[in-house]
């Protein structure tokens, strides 16, 4: 797990849930003969090693024997909201390669890269390991939500380039299974040209594409679909953001 600076005390829970439901070596391993496990949990939170969030890490780290390695990152530029300006993308970009080359070195077959200030449960993020592990070269991402609204309008664009809309059917290509739910006779998995927040991928993935282009994820995932790799939305799976 890795964080650019520090974790809050609801990451450092969901993190613990997480664990509650997987068998735990040095990497997270849901069960025998599964993928093993990492998941890179981001935060933008502004702080130094010695505040007090990022004590509560390293005291609820030893306090849960969870077994989480913080790493520190600044990106040296200026603190930006959210806006999608290419500077804090080139400066969101500067981060994800730092993760990205991590996670490429780490001795794991799936990696799941989360949020800080998502809400998700175990079991999404299983799902997401167990789809990722089952086919070659292709990234797994959830719907995002915040409130009733989508939430990644940014991140999620669709093939024909089209970003995600805050409002259902959030793009064209899931318009049949927004209106059908469950009852939709096509598969609900859903092939796009970006995805972010979260997003689970093959180890490898990071090693053979550790560039984001100097935009964060929508370049990352240019970069992957050049390289052969798939990117499929799971609308049956979800995770939140605080509304």
């Amino acid at each position: 797990m890795v964080s650019d600076g520090c974790l809050g005390t609801a990451a450092l829970d969901m993190v613990a849930s997480f664990a509650s439901r997987v068998a735990f070596p040095s990497v997270l391993r849901p069960r025998a003969g599964a993928k093993s496990t990492a998941i890179a949990v981001t935060c933008s939170v502004r702080a130094s090693r010695d505040d007090s969030t990022t004590r509560y890490l390293e005291e609820g780290k030893q306090r849960r024997a969870l077994p989480i390695t913080i790493l520190h990152y600044s990106h040296g530029g200026p603190h930006f909201g959210s806006v999608d300006t290419p500077q804090r993308m080139a400066q969101l970009s500067k981060l994800g390669e730092f993760w990205l080359h991590w996670v490429g070195q780490m001795d794991v077959d799936v990696a799941v890269y989360v949020e800080s200030d998502l809400i998700w449960d175990a079991r999404t993020i299983l799902q997401l390991v167990e789809r990722t592990g089952s086919r070659d070269f292709t990234v797994f991402a959830p719907l995002v939500f915040a409130g009733p609204h989508f939430y990644d309008v940014w991140g999620f664009r669709g093939l024909d380039g089209a970003q995600f809309g805050p409002t259902p059917p959030y793009h064209s290509s899931l318009a049949d299974w927004v209106e059908c739910g469950d009852r939709a006779p096509i598969e609900p998995l859903t092939e796009v040209s970006s995805v972010g927040s979260c997003v689970a991928f093959p180890r490898y993935a990071a090693a053979d594409v550790p560039s984001m282009n100097g935009n964060a994820f929508v370049g990352w995932c240019e970069g992957l679909r050049t390289a052969g790799y798939r990117i499929l939305v799971d609308p049956t799976l979800s995770v939140r953001h605080p509304a």
